[in-house]
């Protein structure tokens, strides 16, 4: 059994299940917490959900407004509040949406880093990647996924057995993510000076889908994430809670050597002695000078 030390902490690799790959014992220690940061994702998706869906309502309101008017100057002060309102949202939201993402890249690279000690044979990709990935340019159009993907394969120690399937959540997740950035790239917005009503109407058009594509991707994002943590929970909380999980234990443990089976000797009996023969005892003084006497007497003649 291969023996290292990483971090300060031991690993053992274990033997291979039949046809299957090795697996690595761990201690808990070793894994790192990630329950402080998921909270703070959460937060922060769920924030940009709630503000997302008051701007839905929002350029609702102010599409319809600006369809009743008949030229700029009949919209009334109160619409151009509301707009102002939209502008302060859309600053909220990027506030949500920056600390969202540094929380979310961290996450990521801790989740990453713990399914690689979990299962190194599911590690295809370096766990850095969970935060350049959302970084480089073009390749951040699937290496998140890839590494959100690699995290959930990596977080089952199945000794051999093959991990669950994805998350239906996953890839939809994905897709309302990408959907959400292209839409919001290519959704007309209406200039800051000099700008008509049918462009005021086309931005809150744009702004509708954006914003509902922002409160699909956070709500299936959660429910993906949720779903990642609450497996890495059950490592750092419980390891032996995990199907098909193998002892963990720490390198320095060897179990007492079992001794082998000895049978008692055969009970033997002693050879049975003869017992000595039997002696009169001599006779007395007495006795013996009283027959000598009767012996000895001689009648007369």
């Amino acid at each position: 059994m291969d023996t290292n030390q990483t971090g300060g902490g031991h690993w053992q690799m274990g033997p291979a299940a039949p046809g299957g790959p090795s697996y690595i014992q761990l201690a808990p220690s070793q894994l790192k917490e990630i329950g402080a940061l998921a909270t703070a994702v959460m937060s922060f998706v769920g924030a940009s959900i709630s503000l997302a869906l008051v701007d839905v309502v929002i350029e609702y309101l102010l599409y319809g407004r600006f369809s009743d008017a008949n030229s700029l100057g009949d919209v009334q002060t109160a619409t151009w509040d509301l707009y102002d309102q939209s502008g302060l949202l859309a600053l909220l939201s990027l506030i949500c949406f920056i600390g969202g993402g540094i929380t979310t890249m961290i996450l990521m690279k801790r989740m990453a880093d713990n399914a690689a000690m979990i299962r190194p044979d599911k590690a295809d990709h370096k766990s850095h990647w969970a935060i350049w990935g959302w970084l480089v340019p073009f390749l951040n159009l699937v290496r998140p996924y890839q590494m959100m993907e690699q995290i959930w394969r990596g977080s089952f120690r199945s000794n051999g057995q093959i991990s669950p399937g994805l998350p239906p959540t996953m890839k939809f997740w994905w897709a309302a993510f990408i959907g959400m950035n292209i839409i919001g790239r290519a959704a007309p917005s209406a200039p800051w000076t000099d700008a008509t009503l049918s462009e005021y109407r086309n931005e809150s058009v744009g702004l509708i889908f954006v914003s509902a594509l922002t409160v699909a991707a956070g709500v299936l994002y959660m429910l993906t994430l949720r779903t990642v943590v609450t497996q890495h929970r059950l490592i750092l909380e419980d390891p032996m809670a995990l199907p098909n999980a193998t002892p963990i234990i720490p390198a320095t443990y060897a179990p007492p050597p079992t001794p082998p089976f000895q049978t008692a000797p055969p009970l033997t009996a002693p050879p049975l002695q003869s017992a000595p023969p039997l002696q009169t005892a001599p006779a007395t003084n007495a006795s013996s000078a009283s027959r000598a006497g009767t012996s000895s007497f001689n009648l007369p003649q």
